[in-house]
């Protein structure tokens, strides 16, 4: 028996270090159905987080501020969601929480849209809209209710989902909707206008990689390898149209054809694109302007009851380049994504 024992121990030893190096290795994604993660459909579909050692799991939830709550409870890794929905949990003590990497932003996927005859945010006046109350939705309103110079108590608000908003004013039961992606062809199919987008308010709805702080310090690898495969996953979408949109129309339940017209209405961020809008402490980037929006928002609505700082909910520790030369032209246009994706790779300093 004696002579066994240092054999079973050995074993034992082998064991727990290989599964630690798995669990090491493993993330648990949570993110909802938005058209904004194509990029981590694609990567996952053509194994690009396994080229990287990663294992992904891709975990489904309803919506973009369902994925917080299971983050800051331990039982994912990493969430996909939006700025907004951030401040509100660091607003309500969860500073733990902070953004990572920006993923992209609506570029005119999210849409107030009316029935025949209104024409502008100003025609809002005295309408009943449909919008998902205190939420994007309902940031986006507010916006284009300021563009068309009108106060709150002007307009009647429902509180539906982006869905019911829509088939609402489809049926005519209300007169304008605040809805996304194929919801806003379906609706102008039926004779629907669209009187203001995402289009005109820049970087207002932002998606964002969001950890816990302490996966920082020990996950770090980790995460950059899920950034590299993200972007790759991006390119792959830029130079295999067709097979890319195939991949992301079964993550969304849709047609392909349908991708394609969902992405024309959002704008997918590189790491270069993050550098940019980010900036540094010394120079904050665009972006914080953004952050900034969603914090008063917040506020606003009497969402936070910590006090929130707009620039802490984004660290810049994994956006910076191995490399600080660009990328030649004849990479950008290549098919070989991988060798790109090398190029672009996001890593640790």
């Amino acid at each position: 028996m004696r002579s066994w024992l240092p054999v079973v121990l050995s074993l034992l030893f082998v064991s727990l270090f290989t599964g630690s190096a798995r669990a090491d290795d493993r993330l648990r994604v949570g993110h909802d159905p938005w058209i904004g993660y194509a990029g981590a459909f694609v990567a996952r579909d053509e194994g690009y987080f396994a080229d990287e050692g990663l294992d992904v799991d891709m975990i489904p939830y309803a919506g973009p501020g369902d994925t917080l709550a299971p983050l800051a409870a331990g039982r994912i890794d990493v969430a996909f969601t939006t700025i907004h929905h951030l401040a509100r949990m660091v607003g309500r003590g969860h500073d733990e929480l902070v953004a990572i990497y920006l993923i992209d932003t609506s570029d005119g996927a999210d849409a107030v849209v009316a029935r025949a005859g209104i024409r502008t945010p100003a025609g809002l006046r005295g309408c009943r809209i449909g919008v998902r109350l205190n939420d994007i939705d309902h940031m986006l309103l507010r916006a284009a209710l300021e563009r068309g110079g009108l106060e709150r108590d002007d307009v009647d608000l429902i509180d539906m989902s982006p869905d019911a908003a829509a088939a609402a004013l489809m049926s005519g039961r209300i007169d304008a909707a605040v809805t996304r992606g194929h919801w806003i062809a379906q609706a102008r199919a039926a004779g629907a206008r669209v009187v203001f987008s995402s289009a005109q308010t820049p970087d207002l709805i932002v998606n964002a990689v969001v950890v816990r702080r302490t996966s920082l310090e020990t996950r770090r690898d980790a995460l950059a390898k899920l950034l590299s495969g993200l972007e790759r996953g991006r390119v792959f979408l830029q130079t295999h149209a067709r097979e890319g949109r195939a991949h992301v129309a079964r993550w969304l339940h849709t047609r392909p054809a349908n991708v394609d017209e969902m992405l024309a209405g959002d704008r997918l961020f590189s790491p270069e694109d993050n550098r940019v809008l980010v900036g540094s402490h010394e120079s904050p980037g665009p972006v914080l302007a953004s952050f900034r929006h969603a914090v008063d928002f917040v506020v606003d609505r009497g969402y936070a009851t910590d006090p929130i700082r707009a620039a802490a909910l984004f660290s810049t520790a994994l956006i910076r380049p191995a490399v600080s030369r660009p990328v030649p032209q004849s990479v950008q246009a290549a098919d070989d994504t991988a060798a790109y994706g090398a190029l672009h790779r996001v890593t640790v300093r």
